[in-house]
């Protein structure tokens, strides 16, 4: 049984197997509590077609980074979380972390979200200590920073980093 996983992979098979055996209910990460996965590119839309994407729970995970790489998972000991490169609906990420009422710290850092939340969507952190936006955007030019001040509620102390810059590619100085 493991506590803690660390992955960096840069081939798309490595990156979409382990995207199965996280999601298999046949395996159980029970007592997992950090998972940290590094990867230069996404899981293969093609190979995970026939993947059942319930979520799982990993009740004694506390700690998550992930890069390209997002399963649903319910969290519900989760205290920090950093995702980089989600190109996933940004409402479906915040729905699963609203079932994380103990989270203290998120960071979402160079995120490409494929939409913006509906209407009537509206998500609640009340023990978040540290919110970090760094350079996310969503694909119809909304701004994921006027999404959070109007539709998620946090303490009033709590810290937020935010930066808006441009991602390195598209920046003509560099």
């Amino acid at each position: 049984r493991v506590r803690s996983m660390t992955w960096r992979m840069d081939k798309e098979d490595d990156i979409t197997f382990l995207h199965c055996a996280m999601v298999d209910p046949a395996n159980d990460f029970g007592i997992l509590e950090t998972f940290e996965v590094r990867s230069s590119v996404c899981p293969n839309v093609k190979g995970l077609e026939n993947v059942t994407h319930g979520a799982r729970p990993l009740p004694n995970l506390r700690s998550m980074t992930v890069n390209r790489f997002y399963a649903p998972f319910i969290m519900p000991n989760l205290t920090q979380i950093s995702l980089f490169h989600l190109p996933i609906p940004l409402c479906s990420i915040l729905n699963r972390l609203e079932d994380s009422p103990s989270l203290t710290r998120l960071k979402l850092s160079e995120c490409r979200f494929s939409s913006i939340a509906p209407d009537d969507f509206r998500v609640s952190f009340p023990c978040l200590d540290l919110l970090v936006i760094d350079r996310c955007e969503l694909s119809n030019g909304e701004s994921v920073y006027e999404l959070f001040e109007a539709r998620a509620t946090f303490p009033e102390t709590t810290r937020l980093n935010i930066c808006s810059r441009g991602y390195p590619e598209d920046d003509d100085d560099l």
